[in-house]
């Protein structure tokens, strides 16, 4: 039950960082914290949703290759916008965030295993 929360998770946590990641400016969506946070934060939660929906260390290798490649595109996207740039340094927030969320989910993943199993 907890793997399939997450991934529906981690699915809508994409979903809606492509969404917003594409929106132009006039959408008036602004949190106020640093634009970098941001980016960190969200693909570190979605990291984490994906770590736990998919376990183990090759999927989280392969999570962080792909939300790296992702968070890339959608910036490189943003060019196509009027009114966004696409900036290098949200695209390495976004993978500033999603390594540690997926590593540190995988590694609490395994723990709890562990924990429980005895």
């Amino acid at each position: 039950m907890i793997r399939a929360s997450a991934r529906a998770a981690f699915a809508v946590g994409l979903v809606s960082v492509a969404v917003f990641s594409l929106l132009p400016p006039e959408a008036g969506i602004e949190v106020g914290a640093s634009d970098k946070l941001q980016h960190a934060a969200a693909y570190a939660a979605i990291g984490a949703c994906g770590a736990v929906g998919y376990r183990g260390w090759r999927a989280g290798v392969v999570l962080a290759m792909t939300l790296a490649a992702i968070g890339a595109g959608l910036e490189g996207l943003q060019a196509l916008i009027p009114g966004r740039m696409p900036e290098a340094g949200d695209a390495l927030a976004n993978l500033a965030g999603a390594v540690p969320g997926v590593f540190l989910a995988v590694a609490a993943d395994r723990s709890f295993a562990r924990h429980r199993s005895g």
